[in-house]
C-alpha cells in the first residue's frame, strides 16, 4: 500500500499537471512535445501501477493473494516482453481468452498477424469508443506484428546483439503509442505526433537539458524500482522486520500521504475504464 501511495501521490500527481499543460498547448515545440510524451509515459505508469500496488496490499492485509501486475514494463526490449509486464492480468486475459481461441499461432503467418491485429484493436476498443484508442490497440499489434517479423529474419540477430540501441527505438515506440492514448481526438493526435518530428521548431536549449535530465530522472527511478524494490531479498528483509512498530510507522506515513494537500484532483487514469 505504501509504495503504491508514493507511486500515486508523489510520482503520478507531480508529472500530471506539467504533461496536462504541455498536451493543451496548440503549438509544442519539438522538445516540449517529447518531453510531455515522456512525462505522460511515466505517469500512467506510476498512476497504474500505484493503483495495483494498492489493491495487492489492501488485499494482502485481508488474507488474500492478488498477482502483481506490473514488472518494471519499461524495462523490456520487445512488445511481447513489454506485455508480459504491463498490465499483467489484462494482457493475460486477451491472450487466454481472445487470442488462442480465435486461432493464436495456428494457420498461416497472414492469419498470425490478421489475428494480432484484430485483437489488439478489441484491447484498444476496451479503454473507450473512441478513435484514439483503437488506432493505439492496432498500433501496438502492428509494433508486435514487425517485432515477430524481425525476429524471423536475419536482422533479428543483428538487433540481438545491439541491446542498447533496441531498448532505445522499443522505448520511443512505447513513448508514440502513449500519445495516441492521451491525446483527446485523432487530430490533436496527429498535430502533438506532428510536433514531435518538427525539426524546424526545435525549442530552447533549456528546453533539451530539462527534457534529458528529466528522462534520466524517471528512467533511473523506474530501474532502482526494480532492483531495489521489487526483489526476493527485499521481501523477506521485511518480512523478518515484520513487527507492530513497522506496522505502526508504515500506517501512520499511508495516512501521511493520503492527508498531503493537492491542488488539483487527480483520480486514478484507470478508473475511466
Amino acid at each position: 500500500c505504501l509504495l503504491g501511495l508514493v507511486k500515486k501521490v508523489i510520482f503520478a500527481d507531480s508529472l500530471a499537471p506539467i504533461a496536462d499543460d504541455i498536451f493543451f498547448l496548440e503549438t509544442p515545440t519539438f522538445f516540449q512535445a517529447w518531453q510531455g510524451a515522456w512525462l505522460f509515459t511515466f505517469q500512467i505508469y506510476f498512476d497504474f501501477s500505484g493503483y495495483s500496488d494498492i489493491a495487492v496490499g489492501c488485499a494482502y492485509l485481508l488474507g488474500i493473494r492478488l498477482p502483481w501486475n506490473f514488472r518494471t514494463p519499461y524495462m523490456s526490449l520487445s512488445p511481447r516482453e513489454f506485455w508480459q509486464r504491463w498490465h499483467i492480468t489484462l494482457s493475460t486475459w486477451i491472450r487466454d481468452y481472445l487470442y488462442i481461441p480465435l486461432g493464436g499461432n495456428r494457420g498461416g503467418q497472414v492469419r498470425q498477424l490478421a489475428t494480432l491485429l484484430f485483437v489488439m484493436g478489441l484491447a484498444g476498443l476496451w479503454h473507450g469508443a473512441d478513435q484514439t484508442f483503437i488506432y493505439w490497440g492496432l498500433g501496438w499489434g502492428a509494433y508486435i506484428a514487425l517485432a515477430r517479423l524481425l525476429g524471423n529474419s536475419r536482422i533479428g540477430g543483428v538487433l540481438a546483439r545491439a541491446r542498447p540501441l533496441v531498448w532505445i527505438g522499443h522505448m520511443l515506440a512505447i513513448v508514440v503509442l502513449w500519445v495516441l492514448f492521451r491525446a483527446p481526438n485523432m487530430e490533436a493526435a496527429l498535430n502533438y505526433l506532428q510536433a514531435m518530428v518538427a525539426f524546424d521548431k526545435l525549442g530552447t536549449p533549456e528546453r533539451a537539458g530539462m527534457l534529458m535530465l528529466g528522462a534520466m530522472g524517471l528512467m533511473l527511478l523506474h530501474v532502482a524500482e526494480a532492483t531495489y524494490l521489487q526483489t526476493t531479498r527485499n521481501i523477506y528483509f521485511l518480512r523478518r522486520i515484520n513487527r507492530p512498530f513497522v506496522w505502526g510507522l508504515f500506517t501512520g506515513m499511508c495516512l501521511w500521504l493520503v492527508l498531503l494537500p493537492s491542488y488539483d484532483v487527480n483520480p486514478f487514469i484507470y478508473f475511466r475504464f
